[in-house]
């Protein structure tokens, strides 16, 4: 481990470059001037020109030159194993940038709000993972879509799942989108589970479970209610939490109105699903920025677009 240090502190005590690495690692690895030059594509002369120059900048002899070639110096062997970690680090970075370019690897962060997160997500990093093993996955959950939109445009995420802006934004594309539909959660017992879809107006009218605001989940309550009756919703709990959404109907404390997949796959004893007419839905979709894409993203987008019309059509 000592040796590295000293190695670094010589390189750092000279004026050298990759290049000068490179001369050096040569003469070391194949212990003749000659040798390095030819396997450098310089001539030797060049080369020992240069030689003479990094030991200069360095304040002493790499090498003892002689008839039986170039052997190094105590000072030599420090300064060569410190250009091979180097020139091994260099030539693993290009490879990984290489790799990235291509899409083969790198490490990709996606944003999702809780519901599509859990709708779809879970499916497409599956088969992204088995598509891209070496690419490296970062998962950012957050119930404010805004918010997400925000990030990618940011650079902080590379795309995200999420409430598509109503307000169109030059900035941002949708390369793959549909729509999330609602269904309203009641206790098992509520006398609108004896009707086949429940009109909206009636909806109005109860108590209803909701996230806290600034939650995509709630701005559908209230988006609801002020489009449809200038008024606010009878707010019977208000959580942080989802999860507590269906548990909370199910104790009979109110309804709630939830994506049809999430409310599906959480489902439980004490509640019943009702599908709502007119039909309640939002644009969800991938945001990513406008312009070229990086072929991670590309490939990211490949998986989802595999799994998307099944979950969330972009019909109906």
């Amino acid at each position: 481990m000592r040796s590295n240090v000293e190695s670094r502190e010589l390189l750092c005590s000279g004026r050298m470059d990759i290049d000068d690495l490179a001369v050096v690692a040569a003469v070391r690895r194949l212990g003749s001037v000659s040798a390095a030059a030819e396997e450098l594509h310089t001539s030797q002369p060049a080369l020992s020109r240069r030689l003479a120059r990094i030991e200069r900048d360095l304040g002493g002899s790499l090498f003892d030159r002689g008839r039986h070639g170039a052997r190094p110096t105590p000072a030599g062997r420090l300064v060569a194993d410190g250009a091979e970690e180097v020139l091994a680090h260099l030539a693993e970075l290009r490879q990984r940038a290489r790799d990235a370019t291509a899409g083969r690897r790198g490490r990709l962060r996606i944003g999702t709000t809780p519901t599509l997160g859990a709708d779809i997500l879970p499916r497409v990093l599956s088969q992204h993972r088995a598509e891209h093993p070496e690419v490296e996955l970062e998962v950012v959950s957050n119930g404010d879509s805004a918010a997400l939109a925000e990030d990618v445009l940011a650079g902080r995420l590379d795309l995200a799942l999420a409430v598509v802006p109503r307000a169109a934004d030059r900035r941002l594309a949708v390369p793959v989108d549909g729509w999330q539909f609602f269904v309203l959660v009641v206790p098992e017992d509520h006398p609108l589970t004896a009707m086949a879809s429940v009109p909206i107006p009636l909806v109005l009218r109860e108590r209803h479970v909701v996230m806290r605001k600034g939650t995509g989940l709630r701005e559908v309550v209230d988006r609801m209610f002020t489009d449809l009756s200038d008024g606010r919703p009878d707010i019977s709990i208000e959580t942080t939490d989802r999860e507590m959404l269906i548990p909370l109907v199910a104790a009979g404390l109110g309804v709630t109105l939830l994506p049809e997949v999430f409310a599906k796959h959480r489902a439980q004893e004490g509640v019943a699903v009702c599908v709502l007419h007119p039909r309640l839905r939002r644009r969800v979709g991938a945001l990513v920025r406008a312009g070229d894409r990086p072929l991670l993203v590309a490939g990211f987008l490949e998986c989802l677009d595999d799994h998307w019309e099944r979950e969330l059509p972009s019909h109906q």
